[in-house]
């Protein structure tokens, strides 16, 4: 005789083998009318296959009462043992669980703000050595100094272009996420970078509060933080369980940090629920490539004394432009991720998110669209810098000419609240040696899209800087034209060039003007992941 003890031991690790990767149904000795009851379509509503999940499982009975009753005879404790760690594996999947984003939570998001401001300040008042330093100790704030912020109003500083047109977004990136994980949308989220980064200017430097820091903080930190909010919810996956759930949240947590705090904080880094209905864009391509660019480090006409050196390119294209939904913002959105071997490592960053758009043509040959859009640029190579954001009008034409592809025709034009470029004959003690400012600008670009492919893509660009920073007696006329070619190989392979030039015209009150030129050729590889 099996004493009760055993026999309940017996019963839960029958109640916990269910949860394995796979159920061996043919093993099981049933007869006829147990094999009715334990028809396809009671498998295919009880049971998924793809997710293995016990808790469907229990949910919704998969071994009916009349197996139970007629195959298995449990007794009432056997029954409740198995029901009580049914119910506690299954809390972690109820349907009706509200995820944390789903409301909005004002004092998490008002906390993380002040979490984000404090850990860059306390790094750089503890732990960074300021002695014998020729930067200025500007962690030194008082209510002295904030005052003094407060009534003395904006200036330009002077950081290194990393410091401005990277550091500074990406900090306004984690901001916008402050509010975007916690249940506001786009717009409120918004409100999160702004206000993050004039708290920061006011209150946590010692240096006046600089508007170019703001701006870029606030504008390209909406930028990236959306796209990273976006990007990260594409890699975690709610439904994964094991080492491949595991690893996504780790990759979710670096592209987004602070969503990946919140989703440990709560649980959701575990929890099994359902993903949102936006998660995964009907268009989406992530492609690597890497090759060889030679570009002019100095104004010289001869191409040969050029430098080369490795690139490697990270390009999401998030959405589709013509078919896309364009009343919620960034559900369409280019990104660009480049790193050099050469030095800057980090060489180009960019952002191309619609907020608004309208179709004033659509049919199964030819759409016609009218976006606008938020731009982020930063390029930083040994040939030539430029950094914006910028609010982009895009006039977008596409033709369908086969299967897959499109002639595609963008005409745009652009305002740079702010931008920058280098100033010749300027080198302050910071680090900058670029002029500051705003511009307006356009361009036009012309291609043929197969597929994931840009079979060819003819671009030209152009824009003016009025500079605002000190020195203030300047202004710039910038260019940049390029012809990208791709050439398939296979399904997921392709080879490609890429041929450019840019031009600075720079204009000085005081100094003799500047035309700066320099040619760019790149070789490449790329692979398509998605």
């Amino acid at each position: 005789m099996i004493s009760k003890n055993v026999y309940l031991l017996i019963i839960f690790l029958f109640s916990f083998s269910t949860y394995s990767y796979s159920l061996d149904l043919p093993e099981l000795k049933l007869n006829n009318r147990q094999k009715n009851t334990l028809s396809l379509k009671n498998l295919t509503k009880g049971y998924d296959y793809n997710k293995k999940s016990l808790n469907t499982y229990a949910d919704r009975n998969f071994l009916s009462k009349s197996i139970l009753n007629d195959g298995y005879k449990l007794d009432k404790n056997s029954r409740d043992l198995s029901a009580y760690f049914s119910n506690k594996l299954n809390t972690k999947s109820k349907k009706d669980y509200q995820p944390w984003d789903s409301k909005k939570r004002f004092w998490a998001g008002a906390s993380e703000i002040a979490l984000l401001e404090f850990i860059p300040f306390a790094f750089s008042a503890y732990l960074k050595d300021w002695t014998g330093s020729t930067e200025k100790n500007w962690t030194k704030i008082s209510f002295k100094t904030m005052w003094h912020n407060i009534n003395n109003g904006w200036f330009y500083d002077g950081d290194n272009f990393l410091t401005n047109f990277f550091a500074h977004p990406y900090h306004g990136n984690l901001f916008f996420n402050a509010g975007r994980t916690n249940g506001y949308n786009f717009y409120e989220s918004s409100l999160f970078a702004m206000s993050g980064s004039a708290i920061w200017e006011h209150f946590m430097e010692t240096w006046e509060p600089a508007f170019n820091d703001w701006i870029l903080t606030s504008m390209n930190g909406i930028n990236l933080g959306e796209i990273t909010y976006r990007l990260s919810t594409l890699v975690t996956d709610n439904q994964l369980r094991g080492s491949d759930r595991v690893w996504t949240e780790i990759f979710g947590a670096i592209i987004n940090p602070v969503r990946g705090v919140n989703r440990l904080l709560t649980g959701e880094t575990y929890r099994i629920f359902p993903n949102p209905s936006w998660r995964n864009p009907k268009h989406i391509q992530i492609t690597l490539s890497g090759g060889a660019r030679r570009i002019n480090k100095t104004n010289t006409e001869e191409f040969a004394n050029g430098i080369e050196e490795g690139l490697f390119q990270l390009k999401v294209n998030y959405g589709d432009f013509i078919n896309t939904d364009y009343k919620t913002p960034f559900s369409s959105f280019n990104f660009y991720f480049d790193f050099s071997t050469g030095d800057p490592h980090l060489t180009q960053v960019q952002g191309y998110g619609h907020l608004y758009g309208i179709h004033l043509t659509k049919n199964k040959k030819h759409a016609m669209s009218l976006i606008e859009s938020m731009n982020y640029d930063f390029f930083n190579n040994p040939g030539f810098v430029f950094g914006a954001a910028s609010l982009v009008t895009n006039y977008i034409n596409a033709w369908k000419v086969m299967k897959d592809g499109y002639l595609i025709l963008n005409v745009n034009g652009r305002i740079m609240p702010m931008a920058a470029t280098p100033n010749d004959y300027f080198a302050g003690p910071e680090g900058r040696n670029y002029d500051f400012g705003p511009g307006v600008g356009g361009g036009l670009s012309f291609g043929l899209k197969d597929g994931r492919w840009d079979i060819f893509n003819i671009t030209y660009n152009t824009g003016w800087l009025w500079t605002q920073s000190d020195p203030a007696e300047s202004k710039h006329h910038l260019h940049f034209a390029n012809l990208q070619l791709q050439y398939p190989l296979k399904d997921y392979f392709a080879i490609g060039v890429d041929l450019g030039t840019y031009w600075r015209n720079s204009y000085y009150v005081n100094y003799d003007d500047v035309n700066f030129e320099t040619p760019v050729v790149k070789l490449f590889f790329k692979t398509a992941i998605l």
